[in-house]
């Protein structure tokens, strides 16, 4: 087993210290939440809608024949499911994530979207399936990971 050995007198643990306290901390997670984390979830979530959640473990149920009639009558056709004129999907996507911190560091919450179709999608209702357009992976996790990660080395190096 390799061991590591670091010397350093103690202006070089306050330096360090100091580095990694400018590297994260509850206003740095607000930060990032905000700068970092957001446009990662606006990639992850578009995804579901291109792949009409099936990268979340099971694709949307296909749209009922009422529905497709209803959708030719305004001049839409079967696909995209849950886009017609967009407003819905651009709401997912713009809508920024509610962040609470705490005392271990921040929660970030998506999906609180006030709008009736988003609701009754996202979670089904007794008309239609669900069809989660705000969910992610294990990948989507690991990279919403590496936006962190950057996100504290470079706060750490300036």
């Amino acid at each position: 087993m390799a061991a590591v050995s670091i010397k350093t007198n103690f202006v070089g643990v306050h330096k360090a210290i100091a580095r990694v306290n400018r590297g994260y901390s509850i206003q740095s997670a607000l930060l990032w939440a905000n700068v970092g984390a957001h446009p990662v979830a606006r990639r992850i979530f578009a995804r579901n809608f291109t792949s009409e959640g099936s990268r979340l473990g099971k694709k949307w149920d296909k749209l009922s024949a009422r529905t497709i009639r209803n959708r030719r009558t305004q001049g839409f056709g079967p696909k995209p499911i849950l886009v017609r004129k967009g407003k819905l999907k651009s709401k997912v996507l713009n809508t920024r994530p509610e962040i609470r911190p705490d005392q271990l560091g921040v929660n970030i919450i998506w999906g609180k979207i006030d709008d009736v179709k988003y609701q009754a999608n996202q979670g089904g209702s007794k008309t239609a399936p669900a069809r989660r357009m705000i969910g992610a992976n294990r990948g989507d996790a690991t990279d919403l990971s590496k936006s962190l990660r950057v996100f504290i080395l470079r706060r750490m190096s300036v």
